[in-house]
């Protein structure tokens, strides 16, 4: 069972330590336990707790009000409330809560109000983005189970799809060619869709080959479509720095014409080839594709 210092309650909800210890002192919302050496320290009830009463007092409550309610109506308040803001304001809150609840229904209701409003690009870097590094930043914590994280990522992955599929696959002779994959299995499967959706979306002919691509298919893949302009390669964190390295030596060989750009590891730039260049924030996939589209030129 996870532990939290209030430190770390901070940090995961936004309040600062000393405002939840007025909270905890004046109010009673927080009830923390104690270690033998009378050290406090709160749960996973605790978080998600607090959780809901944050989301409450950016809603407009009052915190004396929120700690007259009992922990049915104050579960009963949040619902009220999720329904009706639709997630205009403190979206992430309700998100968070409705992942934790395995409530798909809010989920895509919320994330399908804020794609109407802000239009699907916003809604990623306002919204989506935020929400998946709160649910890291819970999930390293332990208040997020790893099929939480799944079930929210595969929503996510599936309104990427859509978007794809809304756009008109680019073609043309002198289109700049950008073939994407991943060197394992899943963890890189939402950057490697995001980075096709943008590409397509900017008129490149982009190939997602998703993941995983061994060594070995890298020469088939050379002799069975040539050499794209870009490859983007999307690296596996848990990739051990030998392996990352043999990897992209056998890219470098087999791929001579193409510009080579890697993203998802701790690289340094200035170890590598002259041609490989390391993408060092995926999440800024606007730039990105301008990138790959000045290096398709300059190929």
């Amino acid at each position: 069972m996870a532990e939290y210092s209030i430190k770390d309650l901070e940090r995961i909800s936004g309040i600062k330590a000393h405002t939840l210890r007025i909270w905890e002192k004046r109010y009673g919302l927080l009830k923390p336990k104690r270690t033998a050496t009378n050290i406090r320290y709160y749960l996973n009830e605790d978080l998600q707790h607090l959780l809901k009463v944050v989301y409450l007092n950016q809603q407009g409550v009052k915190i004396s009000k929120i700690a007259q309610l009992s922990e049915e109506e104050l579960v009963a308040r949040v619902e009220e409330l999720m329904q009706v803001k639709e997630g205009l304001d403190g979206q992430n809150d309700a998100l968070v809560l409705s992942v934790l609840q395995l409530d798909r229904y809010k989920v895509e209701r919320i994330l399908n109000h804020k794609t109407d409003e802000l239009g699907f690009e916003q809604c990623l870097f306002q919204v989506i983005y935020p929400l998946l590094e709160k649910i890291n930043l819970l999930w390293i914590a332990d208040s997020f189970e790893q099929y939480h994280e799944k079930f929210l990522i595969q929503i996510i992955k599936q309104k990427i799809i859509k978007q794809i599929d809304s756009l008109s696959q680019p073609s043309g002779p002198n289109l700049p060619r950008v073939l994407l994959f991943s060197n394992k299995a899943e963890e890189q499967d939402l950057a490697l869709l995001l980075a096709d959706y943008y590409l397509r979306k900017y008129g490149y002919n982009s190939i997602n080959l998703g993941a995983p691509i061994s060594e070995l298919e890298l020469g088939l893949i050379k002799k069975g479509y040539g050499d794209p302009d870009v490859i983007l390669l999307m690296l596996n964190g848990s990739s051990s720095e030998e392996s990352v390295r043999r990897y992209l030596s056998t890219m470098d060989k087999e791929f001579p014409k193409s510009k080579l750009w890697v993203s998802g590891y701790m690289l340094y730039e200035e170890e590598l080839g002259s041609r490989i260049s390391v993408l060092t924030d995926v999440t800024h996939l606007k730039e990105l594709a301008k990138t790959v589209h000045n290096s398709a030129e300059e190929n």
